[in-house]
């Protein structure tokens, strides 16, 4: 049997694994739902490779994504949403639980890789991906490589500051900082937004499918959405001037996002003549791909 390479996205609900042959094809893949401890979870990697079945016989090697990144100062995972695994030496732990070879990287990235090879912005040089759900992770790929940088946080934007207003009171990020971009084009944000100004408790795609009946106020909570968005795409684009933005995660769904995004985001970009090309993540399992392409 020809080598195989098994990806696994690890998240906050759910552990996707999926198997690649040795032409990249996807012949296999599992989910199941992400312990809630660190020692659980670490034990559930392992046994995810287990339930890919006979397809995973022959392990070139094992590719891991999520949230987060080891820290080069102290080899310690941190800036993950979760938070039990902060602080723990989860490269270490999962390496030595895993009898292949393993690669571990942030899932923003992987999400990326899998988009810049074979994926959305198959082909192009520089691809910037970003996963808006929950929260928002950021992801870059260059010459068909994960640009992870000195401190391992390139493509962290989800907690680049958004300057909304003069005067506005700042908004504390679970971080330590104030005001980032996650607080407000996340999925939460939305939902957060739409409280504070109508007094309703909808989640994100509640309010998306309230606008479509008409609602204005809703309509209203997707258009400030929408703008914030812009003006982050925009920083990216005056900082990185990519050959493609790639948009991923539950939100990227939305039918009317794409549109909206094109018209409001010259505004911010420098120059103001157009938007970035911005596309929809198109792969399967994009995260769990993304991992297993770790190993070329």
């Amino acid at each position: 049997m020809s080598a195989v390479r098994i990806g696994i996205d690890v998240g906050g609900t759910k552990i996707a694994a999926v198997v690649l042959d040795a032409h990249g094809e996807m012949i296999s893949r599992t989910r199941v739902d992400t312990p809630g401890d660190y020692s659980s979870l670490i034990a559930a990697v392992p046994a995810v490779i287990e339930r890919c079945g006979q397809a995973a016989r022959n392990i070139m090697g094992v590719g891991i994504g999520m949230p987060g990144s080891q820290s080069p100062k102290t080899g310690l995972w941190r800036n993950c949403n979760m938070t039990f695994v902060n602080g723990r030496d989860v490269v270490s732990d999962l390496t030595a639980a895993i009898p292949y070879p393993t690669r571990i990287e942030n899932d923003a990235n992987c999400f990326a890789l899998s988009e810049a090879l074979g994926g959305a912005a198959d082909g192009r040089a520089v691809v910037y991906a970003l996963t808006l759900g929950t929260g928002v992770g950021g992801g870059l790929v260059i010459d068909g490589r994960v640009r992870r940088g000195p401190l391992a946080i390139a493509g962290e934007a989800g907690h680049m500051p958004i300057v909304l207003a003069d005067g506005a009171t700042p908004r504390p990020c679970y971080c330590g900082n104030f005001d980032c971009a996650e607080l407000f084009v996340s999925g939460t944000g939305m939902a957060r937004d739409h409280r504070e100004r109508t007094g309703a408790n909808l989640t994100a795609p509640q309010i998306i499918g309230v606008m479509r009946t008409g609602d204005v106020h809703a309509r209203e909570t997707f258009q400030r959405w929408v703008d914030r968005l812009a003006r982050l795409i925009g920083a990216l684009t005056n900082a990185l001037d990519p050959d493609a933005i790639v948009l991923g995660g539950g939100l990227s769904a939305i039918d009317e996002l794409l549109d909206a995004l094109n018209a409001a985001t010259p505004r911010y970009v420098f120059g103001q003549e157009a938007a970035p090309l911005i596309v929809i993540g198109e792969t399967k399992e994009s995260g769990a791909r993304g991992a297993a392409l770790l190993w070329p």
